[in-house]
């Protein structure tokens, strides 16, 4: 395979591929010269793999082709077992420490249950094998909440009707609290009252209630689960939380307004479906239910796992109708619903109490329009490869509507982002302008980049190796440059004028250190290839958790959040203390995010992408602009703000790493490199892609090819053909241009019969003739009454009647002007004409050359042909234009042929 290639082939970028005689690949050379070897089995499994680097992978099956072991460059390895139907059962990993992955199915091969170290997940399907229910574990939790759970909102969960004691001393039911009312709170540890502020509350449904009768005559309803507690003195004296199901008849509640116990006198199992609230304070977070004491909600602290500090359950419900989802339930009851049109598009979703996000469609199925709850309008149009040329979004309910986001792409002929130009909005209100400005190289990677956002201007340039390792980077004039491990892409270290940055790697390619001048890194991973750690020199700052897909599922940073997943996007992170949002998706789109649904007031933000999938804008219910971003081509922040978390392409970033979680890798925008190696496997129509570390190919904003003749130059060189007309007539005919082949036709330049009348430019007449008698003519001549009339004529004789057309110097002297002087002094206009295609041309040329050589190579054919076609075109289409219509017809068919000459021209030249 030559990449940049020249027209014979004869060099380039060459990456050599070698194949057996049963064409498996034993052999890859790269471009830099270094071997990767393969070798099979007789079936064609593949056995093993030698590194460059001296390292070693193997593989081996059973007799049903099945991979039952592995064993990586690390030396760890991983055992695989299957069922009778070949369908992985449990996975073994063992590295300095052992692991291990089960799966289960149903009877129909439907993925059951799926444990990891960390997280269990569980599946129920309908009869046509659809998921309905999905719920998570995390990290041990026995107790699920959610609507496909095992009911418990983790310690003190009561029902509607309970009244709940507020700070002064006034009680309210349950179900009429909000968040931030104050309520009445016991610190057990001080004996001492205080006062909480509510910050959350949430609904749990549960599937068995305790009805809990004292002595002091109010009846206690709540949820029957161990996690359930009440402040209990049992009746050998001893005092402190017990859970519910160990509560007994004869055991006391506490009762904390009178300062007293109160004996239980009845407990009642009622089984059944309940809703329950959970209530979220702040410390102490004890609170008082129908007078009796209920426990803060924290989640007892699970098992120092990597990764996993505190358990959690939680769970979804999907809803279908026909072949569509009708509705999506969210752990913390929140729905989502859809309506469709025929064709099975999403024409509109609701969630909360939010008004309906509406879509429209062009006939092709592309997306053509949005309304959001908020009241905004997203457009969409695209061109004719079906590429967006425009993405906008408008507030009409002002009048005029206000632009809060324009976005107008063009593109190359490869179909590549040229440039983005338009509009956003600042958090202000401020509307700022947006220009984006892209070059690539021959193998399409980006060279060079401009962007302009909320008048910060970033020019960046790059340069490669020939695999894709980005050599030299520089910044609005700083340069940064990159050292590499040659024989497995792995960079090395990374130098400006001021800082030196030292990298360092496992045997299996991931980073393990980042050494900036002042400032230490460390990373650590587990045998599956996903980051369990990342620590400097301040502490760790992120601890990760994962299921058995890979898909992180909790992450410690600044806090504590623990993930649920519509495949690879977030359906909704949930905080230790039930804190939970929700994203919805509909029509491709991350729509909303949703926080707090299961109060009276929750918060709704709107995501507003770009034709990449990141975030620009994030909108209120009000429509204001909660947060904006402009992105530099890997990644980084070209202005921005506010707080998000998904931001480049829609992926989330880690704030205290500054890394992005891209679903099985991580990828840092300052390097546009990821941190370990891609798992997939090669494309070999690709050889860049073998660069297990580089990012799209290091084209982040798309494919690019910026070569191809304006409009503009095209035009030249069809005026520089119609003058080479002109000048060979006057120069070699007299001034006249006619003959046997012109149908009795004749082309005129400055005729004589007219001197020291008018000027007259040029003249053509055709004489209709029967039996030798001219019985009409026609005629047709470009003139000027006098130098005092400010206009031309063109002027056609038809049988004795004359027809006219002004040309007005004072709006049309350029080209009317032209048109005469080009026909007065063809060889002085020709070569002014002739100076100005040539710079154009030149500087086609010079821009195809700092794509490669290649490219170069066809920009200077291209040219070639091209003005040999416009001049041959031009003189071909005056000469069909005298046989028909001499005058009018010869100028028009000298430029249309000149036009038609130069892009055949140019056609055949690439």
């Amino acid at each position: 395979m030559i990449e940049n290639a020249t027209s014979k082939c004869t060099a380039g970028i060459v990456t050599n591929y070698t194949f057996d005689e049963v064409g498996d690949l034993i052999r890859v050379t790269s471009a830099n010269g270094v071997s990767t070897i393969y070798a099979y089995d007789n079936l064609g499994h593949l056995l093993g793999t030698n590194f460059p680097d001296g390292t070693f992978e193997a593989y081996t099956y059973d007799y049903n082709g099945n991979l039952v072991k592995s064993v990586d460059r690390n030396n760890n390895s991983t055992t695989y077992s299957y069922d009778s139907l070949n369908r992985v059962s449990s996975i073994k990993y063992a590295g300095t420490r052992t692991t291990n992955a089960t799966y289960t199915y149903d009877n129909n091969t439907n993925l059951k249950t799926m444990s990891s170290q960390n997280a269990t997940i569980t599946y129920t399907y309908d009869s046509r094998n659809r998921v309905t229910c999905e719920t998570y574990a995390v990290n041990g939790a026995t107790q699920i909440g959610g609507p496909c759970g095992n009911g418990g909102g983790g310690g003190g969960s009561v029902a509607a009707g309970t009244l709940i004691t507020l700070a002064d001393k006034s009680r309210v039911p349950v179900q009429n609290l909000q968040p931030g009312m104050r309520l009445l709170s016991y610190n057990v540890t001080t004996s001492e009252f205080a006062v909480s502020t509510i910050t959350r509350i949430a609904t749990v449904n549960t599937h068995d209630m305790l009805m809990i009768d004292t002595a002091q005559g109010r009846t206690l309803r709540t949820d029957n689960a161990t996690v359930q507690k009440l402040w209990v003195k049992r009746g050998n004296g001893n005092i402190g939380w017990m859970s519910v199901t160990q509560l007994r008849v004869g055991d006391s509640l506490f009762v904390p307004e009178s300062n007293s116990w109160t004996q239980v006198t009845s407990i009642k199992d009622t089984p059944g479906s309940y809703v329950m609230y959970d209530i979220y304070d702040t410390s102490p977070g004890d609170y008082i239910a129908n007078g009796y004491l209920d426990p803060v909600k924290i989640p007892t602290q699970g098992p120092s796992v990597p990764g996993g500090i505190y358990p959690s359950g939680y769970s979804f419900q999907y809803y279908y109708l026909g072949e569509n989802m009708i509705q999506l339930t969210y752990n913390d009851y929140m729905t989502a619903q859809y309506t469709y049109d025929g064709l099975g598009r999403v024409t509109s979703v609701q969630f909360s109490n939010a008004n309906p996000t509406k879509f429209t469609y062009y006939a092709n199925n592309q997306l053509k329009g949005v309304q959001y709850s908020n009241g905004l309008i997203g457009n969409y149009t695209y061109n004719s490869l079906e590429l967006p040329l425009r993405v906008s979004l408008n507030n009409t309910s002002t009048n005029p509507p206000t632009r809060l986001l324009r976005l107008d792409y063009q593109y190359n002929k490869t179909g590549t982002v040229a440039s983005v130009t338009g509009n956003s909005t600042s958090t202000t209100g401020r509307l700022f302008s947006i220009k984006e400005l892209y070059r690539y190289d021959a193998l399409q990677r980006l060279v060079n980049s401009y962007v302009k956002s909320n008048n910060t201007i970033t020019t960046i340039s790059y340069t490669y190796d020939s695999v894709g390792n980005r050599l030299t980077q520089t910044v609005n004039g700083l340069r940064t440059s990159y050292s590499y491990n040659s024989n497995n892409n792995e960079l090395t270290k990374s130098n400006t004028t001021t800082t030196t940055t030292n990298y360092g790697y496992n045997n299996n390619g991931q980073l393990l250190a980042k050494n900036v001048t002042s400032t230490h890194w460390t990373y650590s991973w587990n045998i599956q290839g996903t980051l369990l750690k990342a620590t400097n020199d301040s502490g760790t700052q992120g601890y990760y958790a994962y299921d058995g897909l890979g898909r992180r599922v909790e992450s410690k940073e600044t806090s504590t959040l623990f993930y649920g997943y519509l495949g690879t996007e977030t359906l909704a992170d949930i905080g230790p203390e039930g804190e939970e949002n929700n994203y919805v998706y509909a029509a491709g789109l991350r729509i909303a995010r949703v926080y707090g649904s299961s109060g009276s007031n929750p918060t709704i933000v709107e995501y507003h992408e770009d034709a990449l999938g990141s975030t620009r804008l994030v909108t209120s219910a009000t429509k204001s602009v909660l947060f904006y971003d402009n992105y530099q081509p890997y990644g980084q922040d070209n202005s921005s703000s506010g707080s998000e978390t998904y931001r480049f392409t829609g992926r989330p970033v880690s704030q205290t790493t500054g890394l992005y979680y891209d679903y099985q890798r991580w990828y840092d925008p300052t390097t546009g490199r990821f941190i370990s190696t891609d798992p997939g496997r090669d494309d070999l129509t690709q050889p860049q892609s073998m660069n297990k570390y580089a990012y799209v190919l290091d084209n982040p904003s798309s494919y690019v090819d910026p070569d191809g003749a304006s409009p503009v130059s095209i035009v030249v060189k069809a005026l520089i053909g119609l003058s080479f007309f002109a000048s060979i007539t006057s120069r070699f005919f007299g001034g006249d241009f006619g003959g046997w082949w012109s149908l009795n036709g004749e082309f005129r330049i400055n005729p004589p019969d007219f001197k020291g009348q008018y000027h007259v430019g040029w003249e053509g007449v055709r004489y209709t003739e029967d039996n030798g008698r001219i019985v009409g003519t026609l005629v047709s001549k470009f003139d000027r009454p006098s130098e005092a009339q400010p206009f031309y004529h063109i002027v056609a004789g038809i049988r004795g009647r004359s027809y006219h057309i002004e040309l007005p110097e004072q709006t049309g002297g350029f080209s009317t002007g032209m048109l005469d002087a080009l026909f007065d002094h063809p060889a002085a206009i020709g070569g002014i004409l002739t100076g100005i295609g040539l710079v154009a041309s030149a500087y086609d040329v010079w821009t195809a050359y700092q794509q490669g050589p290649t490219q170069g190579e066809i920009a200077v054919t291209r040219e070639l042909f091209s003005w040999g076609g416009a001049i041959v075109g031009a003189e071909a289409g005056a000469a069909i234009g005298t046989a028909f219509f001499p005058g009018v017809g010869t100028v028009i068919g000298g430029f249309v042929g000149g036009v038609v000459g130069g892009l055949i021209g140019e056609q055949w030249g690439n």
